[in-house]
Order: structure tokens, then C-alpha cells, then sequence
């Protein structure tokens, strides 16, 4: 007699144990979960972090020698450094001690070193540091592009434009010091 229980392959679950020895079950779906994060996110960092030194280099190669000084310019090459510094960082994150499999299953980051730590926190304050640079360059490009303006309503939408500046940076610095 053909066995009738429907058993789901993909659905099975396996027992790990906590450091004190309690049982806890992963699912196949979440290992597949979190192999596939870990891959997608891996590849969306590596990607950036390759953008970042290419239009660095773009960067380097065209513009004219008497504009690299301006702050525009230096801003933006700041700006390419710093994004090249944090992907490399958070690449490094999916490939170290916190994105172990039992590590993340269990919440067991006992073997992550401080290190890996002082990585993480400076993954946060590169961010906001990334951000202080490009709201700064947009700043200056808006002055830029308001240079025809009267000067009431450059100063109006240069005012503005820090004001939302000013609020964004706020909102990241308060994220860098939670995160950290």
C-alpha cells in the first residue's frame, strides 16, 4: 500500500542548538531567505562599489586641471571615496563573522571581534559623512544654477534648499548615533 502523506521538501526544518544546548528550528525557505539576501545584497554592494571607483577614475580623467580645485569638484571626489570606503565595508560585513549562518540563526555574535564591530559603526558614520558631501555639492550647484536669479529669490530657495539639507542630515546623524 503507496504511502498517502504528502510530505513538502522545501518545506522541512532542522534542529540547531543555542550554546546552552536549547533547540531551535530553521526552516529550508528561511535559509534559502537568507542565502538569497545575503547574495543580492552582496552583489548590489560590489556593483556600487565598482561605480564608485569608475566614476572616480571618470571623474579624475575629465575634469579640466583648473576645475579640480573647486569645491564642487572636490565634494564630489570626496563623495566617490567615501561610497567606495562603505561598500567595500558593507562587503565585507556579508562575507565576515555576522552573516555565519548559525551566528545570524541563533543571535550568537560571541565570535564577532570588535573589529567587525568598529567596521559596522563605521559603515554609519561614512554614511552620514557620504551624505554631508553630497547635500553640500548640491547646495553649491544650486547656487549655481540660481546665479541669473534676483538675489531675493536665491536667497529664498538657497534657504530652502539648506533647510532640507539641514533636516536630512539631522534625520541620518540621529540613525549614525542610534546604529552605532
Amino acid at each position: 500500500m503507496a504511502n498517502t502523506t504528502s510530505i513538502d521538501p522545501f518545506a522541512q526544518s532542522f534542529t540547531l542548538l543555542m550554546r546552552d544546548g536549547t533547540p531551535f528550528n530553521v526552516t529550508i525557505p528561511d535559509l534559502d531567505d537568507f542565502i538569497l539576501y545575503s547574495v543580492q545584497i552582496s552583489i548590489t554592494y560590489a556593483a556600487q562599489l565598482g561605480a564608485s571607483l569608475v566614476f572616480l577614475i571618470v571623474l579624475l580623467l575629465l575634469t579640466k586641471p583648473d576645475k579640480r580645485k573647486s569645491p564642487i569638484f572636490i565634494l564630489n571626489s570626496v563623495a566617490l571615496i567615501l561610497n567606495f570606503l562603505r561598500t567595500l565595508l558593507h562587503c565585507l560585513y556579508f562575507t565576515g563573522p555576522f552573516s555565519e549562518t548559525y551566528a545570524y540563526f541563533s543571535a550568537d555574535y560571541s565570535r564577532v571581534s570588535g573589529s567587525d564591530y568598529a567596521s559596522q559603526v563605521a559603515i554609519t558614520v561614512l554614511t552620514w559623512l557620504l551624505l554631508v558631501c553630497v547635500e553640500v555639492s548640491l547646495l553649491l550647484q544650486v547656487q549655481v544654477v540660481c546665479v541669473t536669479l534676483r538675489e531675493g529669490f536665491k536667497r529664498v530657495i538657497f534657504a530652502f534648499s539648506a533647510m532640507i539639507a539641514g533636516l536630512a542630515l539631522a534625520f541620518r546623524l540621529a540613525l549614525c548615533v542610534e546604529n552605532s
